[in-house]
């Protein structure tokens, strides 16, 4: 689980929470709206409303990307134009949040400010949207501990100061794992094969394909595995808007894809290998200009540095770029029927 989700909500159950954190990040407000009586009646009178305030909510998170590309490849540490103003955006969340009870120790207030400060650019870690992360540390039964973890050990966990080496032990009747997971080995516990087709041997594998990183083609396919498919595949991932949306494209995208075969009468479609090689050059290469790439370590990039989780662009580009297949980008194989 997340702890931006797990530890807020059990803040005021337990009798006492430590929360361990390795990295701090930025966060946003989450800014749930209740929604009236009367707002649903009348959307339901009007369904075309629903579409629009939804394509007005994808356009407005659509403009964070403003703020996330024009990075200098060459200072990683460098933030942007838009960068910097969503950078203050928000530490004042943060300075409105900490400070939103007069009676705190303007001392505690500080510490909790120096440590929960970020040192690189918004959006280079994934975005936190909470309303409740920041007042849980103001909880007398909450400690913030930024000491690196050392080891677990039958009492609990053992910490240890970068600067000094030493080590100390935090007692826990329960510990939750809330350190993410793998994100960089797509399909990593699939055995995938392709078969004798379209110039491809049958024991070539997907793990074959991706020796060295994850990649596909919109992140739906992959050249020499004729008629697989994929939904959040490699660089779809987001970082300022909605996946939903991007999965209800490539939907639209695979079965025009799997429409053209049929009407064509052909067994096999998969994408050319030029055009795969093409597409994510230029993927690998627009990504160093925003802050996905930039100055930190996240869940975005392999440990080479390969960034194949995002994708480079707006949610608009690329609902444009895949609302109709480039054809030409694809070769077809008909078996021979008797």
């Amino acid at each position: 689980p997340s702890a931006i989700q797990a530890f807020p909500a059990i803040a005021s159950e337990v009798e006492k929470l430590t929360v361990c954190l390795r990295t701090p990040t930025y966060f946003v407000p989450r800014g749930n709206v209740q929604h009236s009586p009367l707002r649903l009646y009348v959307q339901t009178l009007f369904p075309f409303l629903v579409h629009f305030y939804r394509a007005f909510i994808l356009a407005v998170a659509d403009a964070f990307f403003t703020a996330c590309y024009g990075l200098d490849p060459t200072n990683r540490e460098s933030l942007t134009r838009g960068s910097e103003t969503f950078r203050r955006g928000c530490l004042k969340f943060m300075e409105m949040q900490l400070t939103q009870e007069s009676e705190q120790d303007p001392a505690k207030v500080d510490k909790l400010r120096q440590i929960l400060t970020p040192k690189f650019a918004p959006g280079c870690k994934r975005i936190g949207i909470s309303d409740e992360w920041y007042p849980m540390f103001l909880r007398d039964n909450v400690i913030l501990e930024h000491d690196t973890i050392d080891s677990v050990n039958p009492r609990g966990i053992t910490v240890r100061n970068k600067k000094t080496n030493e080590a100390k032990n935090i007692d826990a009747d329960v510990i939750i794992w809330a350190t993410g997971f793998s994100t960089t080995s797509f399909l990593e516990h699939l055995s995938i094969r392709t078969v004798k087709s379209l110039g491809m041997e049958s024991d070539y594998t997907l793990s074959d394909a991706w020796k060295d990183y994850s990649k596909a083609y919109y992140g739906t396919c992959v050249p020499g595995f004729p008629n697989f498919y994929m939904l959040y595949g490699p660089n779809t991932n987001l970082g300022h808007n909605s996946i939903i949306f991007m999965v209800e494209c490539q939907v639209n995208y695979i079965v025009q894809l799997l429409q053209r075969m049929l009407e064509t009468d052909y067994d096999a479609m998969s994408v050319k290998r030029q055009a795969f090689e093409t597409f994510n050059k230029q993927m690998q290469k627009d990504l160093n200009h925003t802050v996905f790439n930039g100055n930190c370590a996240s869940w975005y990039k392999t440990e080479a540095g390969e960034n194949t989780n995002n994708w480079s662009g707006t949610v608009f580009r690329y609902w444009w770029e895949t609302l109709s297949p480039k054809f030409d980008n694809f070769e077809l194989e008909r078996k021979n029927h008797e």
